[in-house]
């Protein structure tokens, strides 16, 4: 995950993964905690702008390399199309080298299934299958994967965001629960995406529990966006929520994700 504010939402939401120039540039293997070796292809283009998410600015430019093999455990990809910024840029500037590396939806999807614990474990492919009874809770809007979160009796659906720190709440939180909003407090937050930062309007809120994967977790303090929301949904669901959790699941085969 990235050390800042909604850093790697891109590499979600978008069909590319992303890697800081140095490596991509050196054309050597990498290799990440997670057993991942990637080989960046000689093939790269470059655009003298772009957006990586609704989040970003416009920015000043990057490329775009193909690995021709990326290997993670058992799981063998080829030709996989990796986004290159900066080292200078968010969200790599705060990681540290042998970690400044996002991977997106179109591996995540490879893997059909993902389980990370606590204690620092990793499985993927069938092994980390969901048995049954499932409860299908996950949703694309596109290429981002929507999760559905409960509010007291309420079903809100959030944007899932696994390589965001914090989780925060949008305009669309506040319609659907006016009565917690009676305890706001005003002030500024500020996001940070591939292109920079940019602080909005939000009210603070001391604490507010949901229902996310069948586990019950507590968001304190909660920020609710006023005047700039992340997309049409009540929020976006970040790893200060899945981290209260012994061990997350999300199984794209089922379309559901599992918090215990």
């Amino acid at each position: 995950p990235s050390a800042s504010t909604a850093a790697s939402r891109a590499a979600e939401e978008n069909s590319s993964t992303a890697l800081p120039s140095k490596q991509s540039q050196s054309h050597q293997p990498l290799t990440a905690k997670s057993s991942t070796q990637t080989t960046a292809g000689s093939h790269a283009t470059t655009t003298p702008w772009g957006y990586l998410s609704q989040l970003d600015n416009q920015l000043p430019g990057f490329s775009v390399t193909v690995a021709k093999d990326v290997v993670i455990g058992g799981l063998h990809l080829q030709n996989v199309a990796f986004v290159v910024l900066p080292d200078t840029q968010e969200p790599f500037v705060e990681m540290s080298e042998g970690s400044r590396g996002l991977l997106g939806i179109p591996i995540l999807l490879a893997m059909q299934a993902l389980r990370w614990e606590r204690t620092g474990s990793f499985e993927l492919g069938i092994a980390a299958r969901l048995k049954k009874p499932i409860t299908q809770n996950l949703l694309f809007h596109g290429t981002g994967p929507i999760v559905q979160v409960g509010l007291r009796d309420q079903l809100l659906s959030f944007s899932l965001d696994t390589g965001s720190i914090d989780t925060d709440l949008n305009p669309v939180f506040a319609k659907e629960a006016p009565d917690l909003m009676s305890s706001e407090q005003k002030e500024s937050r500020t996001l940070t995406g591939y292109g920079g930062s940019d602080s909005y309007d939000s009210v603070l809120l001391p604490s507010v529990v949901f229902r996310v994967g069948g586990l019950d977790v507590t968001l304190k303090p909660a920020h609710v966006l006023t005047s700039h929301g992340l997309g049409q949904w009540a929020g976006n669901l970040g790893n200060d929520l899945l981290n209260q959790a012994n061990a997350v699941t999300l199984d794209f085969r089922a379309m559901a994700m599992k918090l215990e």
